[in-house]
């Protein structure tokens, strides 16, 4: 999916939090948010905010979350980007592309099949029918991991959906 980031160094636009697109991402640890907090004050905000204009006009944040509350709490400036997608602009394209931002930063079985997951939801809105092998092809070339890892991240994630936790019941 391509996208083409303009950055906006003169006027930031209004930003807001989409809280659908918030909980698409794990959430920092603790120690994260302290750390981030720790070089944001002694560095300032490093990496741009990144944000789309979405189908109601609003700018909305997509990546830099953490950075966007942190760096207002203590006054301090920030730069932002804004991604502009090239075809098929809409929430699932955006969900979609934070999880392929995050897959260098953070890994795990559980964003490789959520990126698996919205693709193919991607696909199915455009028209495209594609086979899982394509799917695990393209997420794999976008998280710089084998299509096999996506496959198994896939089934573990599936399994894990499956398993429900037995309730034993005690008898006195």
């Amino acid at each position: 999916m391509k996208t083409n980031v303009v950055t906006n160094l003169d006027k930031s636009p209004r930003l807001t939090i989409n809280r659908e697109l918030e909980k698409e991402l794990e959430p920092l640890e603790t120690s994260q948010l302290e750390l981030l907090e720790y070089l944001i004050n002694r560095d300032g905000v490093t990496d741009p905010i990144k944000y789309w204009i979405a189908p109601n006009g609003q700018a909305e944040i997509i990546d830099g979350h953490n950075r966007y509350r942190i760096a207002n709490r203590l006054h301090i400036p920030y730069q932002t980007m804004e991604v502009k997608f090239d075809t098929h602009y809409t929430i699932t394209a955006v969900k979609y592309w934070m999880h392929k931002m995050q897959a260098g930063r953070r890994d795990g079985s559980k964003r490789l099949a959520r990126m698996a997951e919205l693709l193919t939801q991607l696909k199915l809105e455009l028209g495209e029918i594609k086979s899982k092998a394509a799917i695990h092809r393209e997420v794999s070339e976008d998280a710089n991991v084998t299509p096999d890892a996506v496959k198994k991240a896939e089934q573990r994630e599936a399994s894990k959906e499956t398993e429900k936790p037995s309730k034993t019941l005690k008898t006195p």
